[in-house]
């Protein structure tokens, strides 16, 4: 993260360009000992077993926007916080069957098709505050998210390992 911050104030102020050295993995596996714990922790990926689990406790909740973002996520690889910045004005062509997945993390924004499923569960979705999955922020996503899980009994898989760790383990795994 300091380096993150360091490089990003280089680019965008022009302050002094400074190097710092990552940990060699000796010196990685030094600090995890230190600390208790391990600085580089395995994700789970979500699955479709995951997912159909997830959507069904969901719908049982009548938490619809929660199942349409899992799905959304899931199927096109979108970032919890370009769902969260979708409208239906701008975004979505159902009639089409597709959606235009806003510019992230240097990336431009992008259309992709979406599956059929996604588009009935999109369309039942009443827009809420003009958004398509009706939340805020990312923050807003999580505790219903983490509820559905405990009941469903399935793996707590928050969205971005869910949701773009799942797309890619799917597409190039599976």
């Amino acid at each position: 993260p300091v380096s993150a911050v360091i490089n990003n104030a280089h680019h965008v102020k022009g302050t002094p360009m400074i190097k710092i050295k990552g940990y060699t993995r000796a010196e990685r596996v030094e600090q995890d000992q230190k600390r208790g714990k391990k600085s580089r922790q395995e994700k789970k990926p979500g699955s479709w077993e995951w997912l159909l689990k997830f959507t069904e406790e969901a719908l049982e909740s009548k938490l619809p926007y929660q199942a349409a973002i899992a799905w959304f996520m899931f199927t096109t690889g979108a970032r919890i916080s370009q769902c969260c910045e979708m409208t239906p004005e701008d975004n979505l062509n159902l009639r089409e069957g597709k959606a235009i997945i806003p510019a992230a993390k240097g990336h431009d924004e992008r259309e992709v098709d979406l599956m059929p499923e996604v588009v009935v569960m999109l369309a039942n979705l009443t827009p809420r505050n003009g958004l398509v999955f009706g939340y805020a922020s990312r923050s807003s996503v999580y505790g219903p998210w983490t509820g559905i899980c405990e009941r469903a009994k399935i793996d707590r898989i928050m969205p971005h390992a869910a949701g773009r760790h799942g797309f890619g383990t799917e597409l190039l795994t599976r």
